[in-house]
C-alpha cells in the first residue's frame, strides 16, 4: 500500500500519522539528523528497512558497514540502527549507517586528540611489535608508534620482555 509515494506495510489510525512519519524523514534529511530503523531483509545489494514499523527504505550494504563488513551479513536484520537519510526519491527514502559510524568516529577521535593536547599523557594497548617499537592503538580510534627508546630512561636490553602484547 503506498500513501504520499512511501510504501506503508501495516494499516493504522490515520492519514496524520503517515504524514507526520514522511514528514520526520523529510526534516532528518534536510538536517542532516538521525533517524532509527531496523533492517528487516537482505535483497540485492542491500538491506529492506523499516522505519518505526510503517515506512519501508533501503540501505545499500556499501553503507552499512565503517572500516570492516562482516562474514555475515544477517547479523544486522532485526537491530535497531541510528542512520543518516542520504536521499528521498519518488517516495523511497535510502540511509547510510556508515555516515552516522564515520561521524561518531571522527567526534570521539576529536575528544581523544582534545584529551591528549590538555595532559600529553595517553592511554593505549600495545597491538603489535615492529622494528624499532611497539605501535599502540589509543581508545580504538588511533594508533602510535612508541620506539623501544622511549621505553625508559635507562638502557632495556630486552624490549620484548618489557611490555606484554
Amino acid at each position: 500500500m503506498e500513501k504520499d509515494g512511501f510504501e506503508v506495510t501495516q494499516v493504522f489510525d490515520g492519514e496524520e500519522a503517515i504524514k507526520k512519519l514522511r514528514e520526520e524523514i523529510e526534516k532528518a534529511y534536510k538536517e542532516k539528523g538521525v533517524i532509527k530503523i531496523k533492517p528487516y531483509l537482505i535483497v540485492k545489494g542491500g538491506y529492506r528497512v523499516m522505519y518505526k514499523d510503517f515506512l519501508k527504505g533501503f540501505m545499500p550494504f556499501s553503507q552499512s558497514y565503517f572500516r570492516k563488513r562482516p562474514e555475515n551479513q544477517k547479523e544486522l536484520l532485526g537491530k535497531e540502527l541510528e542512520v543518516f537519510v542520504l536521499t528521498i526519491d519518488k517516495g523511497n527514502f535510502i540511509v547510510s549507517r556508515r555516515a552516522y559510524l564515520e561521524n561518531e568516529f571522527k567526534k570521539k577521535k576529536e575528544k581523544v586528540l582534545e584529551k591528549i593536547k590538555e595532559s600529553g599523557i595517553a592511554e593505549g594497548e600495545v597491538v603489535k611489535c615492529v622494528e624499532g617499537g611497539y605501535v599502540v592503538n589509543i581508545e580504538e580510534v588511533l594508533f602510535g608508534f612508541l620506539p623501544f627508546q622511549e621505553l625508559a630512561w635507562h638502557k632495556i636490553e630486552d624490549p620484548a620482555s618489557y611490555l606484554k602484547i
